[in-house]
């Protein structure tokens, strides 16, 4: 091929490898390190070379840190160069457009890498070019070659210095991405956050209200039991109080999600709060599931308002309850995990699906006909509002186990 054909040919190719690299930008999809691989892979078959690696600037701007490496030899990225120890290479990055180094070892920019970096990679010369961000240098793209030495030819550094701009702006693009999704994700926040706050409005004014009118028939219930009343009007009164304590229960739960905190937290032992409540927690179970409870987490202490322990733990074993057949079981445990207490509730019950799953937290969210959704709603409240976290395991036909983890806190 004529010398003008392989130049010609060679500025086609060249000229191909750019609008690959602008399609990339353009398409901006995938993670970052994914359009760099795609990037360097054009940069490494145009110019011949056998690794590319990227280096960026860390916070301090102390040193370069290895972000990306295609290599040949399959080299990982994480290397570090220490800026105090390149001094001279670290100026000419800031100065120069591109740095074309034929022979690493002689020339006078890239010599103090010499033994250090390039010997060990057998890297003989490189082209590196910075990368530009607001007109400041933030990393630096090395198109490193192995065997004999190169001379670069003008159109190679043009080229090296297109690759560098392309490469910037894909951080640029990254970093705008991941703007954009922070700021999704914060107007989501915002907006579950006033969602919340209006429901918890909502669920202390409907508490109070119901609690008005439960009081009068309450008061009216016990009217029909004074002595005299006949035996099937004192059983309409039972019956009438047995009505308004499950209703009392409702409005507790509103009360205690509507709360956005207790100023009669105290420091408790967990275990002394289970022990208390579990003939009330082996009846919520029911006579014909197997309940068992293990505690373990011994004295150790959690702050939180009794009452509110108390609405969490009944409010699971209920939930299991609903969730398994008679013979079903159902466990209650706790322990000691490092600086936190653990509270583990869990039943063999039918489980949920994963859509099931990553609601069961939201207020008035039931997949029953007769459940309120505000059970769970109410412990996912108390939990984190105690700065403790809550987890769900559970599969279809596989059970249902939840653990809460709460901060260790100090004897009162």
């Amino acid at each position: 091929m004529a010398r003008e054909d392989l130049l010609s040919a060679r500025w086609r190719d060249r000229e191909e490898a750019r609008l690959a690299l602008n399609r990339l930008q353009l398409a901006a999809e995938g993670s970052l390190e994914r359009t760099l691989h795609h990037a360097g892979a054009i940069a490494s078959k145009n110019l011949g070379v056998e690794r590319v690696s990227v280096w960026v600037l860390n916070a301090d701007q102390s040193q370069l840190e290895s972000r990306f490496v295609l290599d040949s030899r399959g080299a990982p990225a994480g290397e570090r160069l220490r800026l105090a120890d390149i001094a001279t290479y670290q100026e000419a990055i800031l100065e120069l457009r591109v740095l074309a180094a034929d022979d690493v070892r002689t020339n006078r920019l890239t010599r103090e890498l010499a033994d250090s970096y390039f010997a060990p990679l057998q890297i003989v010369s490189t082209l590196d070019a910075p990368l530009y961000r607001d007109g400041k240098v933030f990393g630096v793209l090395c198109l490193e070659h192995r065997g004999a030495l190169r001379h670069w030819t003008e159109s190679e550094k043009d080229f090296g210095a297109s690759v560098a701009d392309m490469v910037a702006m894909m951080f640029v693009a990254a970093e705008l991405k991941q703007a954009e999704q922070t700021l999704r994700d914060r107007e989501g926040a915002l907006h579950e956050l006033h969602r919340a706050d209006a429901l918890s409005r909502v669920a202390r004014g409907v508490a109070h209200d119901l609690n008005n009118i439960l009081t009068v028939i309450s008061a009216q219930a016990e009217r029909l039991k004074r002595p005299g009343v006949p035996p099937e009007i004192v059983k309409v009164g039972d019956a009438l109080v047995d009505v308004v304590n499950s209703a009392s229960r409702l409005t507790r739960q509103l009360i205690t999600y509507g709360r956005k905190g207790s100023s009669s937290r105290t420091t408790l032992e967990l275990d002394a709060v289970l022990r208390s409540v579990e003939a009330t927690l082996r009846t919520l179970a029911g006579e014909h599931r197997h309940f068992s409870m293990t505690l373990g987490a011994g004295a150790a202490r959690v702050r939180v308002e009794a009452a509110q322990l108390e609405q969490v733990v009944l409010n699971l074993v209920v939930n299991a309850r609903q969730a398994t057949e008679p013979d079903g079981a159902i466990g209650v445990v706790s322990r000691v995990e490092g600086d936190q207490v653990t509270l583990v509730v869990t039943d063999d019950g039918h489980g949920m699906d994963e859509p099931t799953r990553a609601r069961i937290f939201e207020p008035f969210f039931t997949t029953r006909d007769d459940g309120t959704g505000l059970g769970l709603a109410t412990v996912h409240g108390v939990v984190t509002s105690i700065a403790g976290t809550i987890e769900v395991q559970s599969s279809p036909s596989k059970g249902a186990r939840f653990t809460i983890r709460l901060p260790l806190a100090a004897a009162s």
